[in-house]
């Protein structure tokens, strides 16, 4: 192992994160973005079984759509996820008007009606458009921000890497692997802070079957848990590029607290309540269809085993 990384191919990933992070001020965001989405085009060209698994997605996602359409939001997903990994980067040296300028935001009642119930809120996403940059913007707004990231996937070294840009403006980063997550979930809670998580992906292989896309998919029970074990609310939020040109470079929206009113069965609440997240969810991908990056999907999920994931 070379300073914390597990090969050579992690030392030059640091390589070009720190390098392109370095040199983001001076490059316009036309530029960068040109950048980024010639290196998702090859990488749809070069990238076969990328390519395919994602056209795969997409068929469940949209199977009205014909192979040519389909090849085409394939190439758009990765030119998508490669601008917003531009845009994650460029956060370094952003500062919070900058980021709120670049944004169109609706739905902001309904943020502020949950966070004022005073019983700390869940905001539950999905790896649907920028959501590493949307915690960002959530810290900007003035809500204090405790986000549940993935540190065993990228692994410890690129965990800490990122938390860097995670915690630009104050959101607090706790890893998913800590031991003690769910104690501190709650006292966080209770001292008012707003939760995010995203509600796509069972990366603890603990999660609930739920109807997705007609599909048997595995969900994360957390959000519900959690929400019924504090009472604390469940709002749904997305935060997506606009394609439109403009100053507006994204557009976050903010959804209705979910009205749950459960029975005497825990794990049928928990399992209803998923339901839930998962119908929002599925709402937002068909709008989206070439921003949703959940690789490989949920309903690939063997429950009880760690995702595995081909990058």
């Amino acid at each position: 192992m070379m300073f914390g990384y597990k090969s050579i191919l992690d030392i030059l990933k640091a390589f070009f994160i720190n390098t392109f992070t370095l040199f983001m001020p001076y490059i316009p965001r036309a530029v960068s973005g040109c950048i980024a989405g010639l290196l998702g085009f090859l990488a749809f060209v070069l990238l076969k079984r990328r390519r395919r698994a994602i056209i795969a997605v997409l068929k469940v996602v949209r199977p009205e759509a014909d192979n040519a359409a389909l090849t085409k939001l394939a190439c758009k997903t990765l030119i998508n996820y490669a601008n917003n990994f531009a845009d994650f980067l460029r956060i370094y040296h952003m500062d919070a008007k900058e980021l709120i300028s670049i944004t169109e935001l609706k739905g902001f009642g309904h943020l502020e009606k949950a966070f004022e119930e005073k019983k700390g809120t869940i905001l539950v996403t999905a790896h649907l458009g920028n959501w590493e940059v949307f915690s960002n913007f959530i810290a900007c707004l003035g809500f204090p921000l405790m986000v549940v990231a993935e540190s065993a996937g990228p692994g410890d070294t690129f965990y800490k890497l990122f938390k860097r840009y995670r915690e630009r403006f104050g959101t607090i980063i706790i890893s998913l692997e800590n031991p003690s997550i769910g104690f501190a979930l709650r006292q966080f809670l209770r001292r008012g802070y707003m939760i995010g998580l995203v509600g796509d992906k069972d990366i603890a292989g603990t999660g609930v079957e739920v109807n997705f896309f007609g599909k048997k998919a595995v969900f994360p029970q957390g959000p519900a848990f959690l929400s019924l074990l504090t009472k604390s609310p469940i709002i749904t939020g997305f935060f997506v590029r606009r394609m439109k040109k403009g100053r507006k470079f994204y557009f976050c929206y903010g959804e209705e607290t979910i009205d749950f009113k459960g029975g005497k069965d825990t794990k049928e609440n928990i399992r209803n309540l998923t339901q839930i997240i998962a119908n929002r969810i599925e709402r937002a991908v068909k709008k989206f269809p070439d921003q949703w990056f959940s690789f490989p999907p949920p309903w690939e999920h063997e429950k009880g085993s760690k995702q595995k994931t081909d990058n």
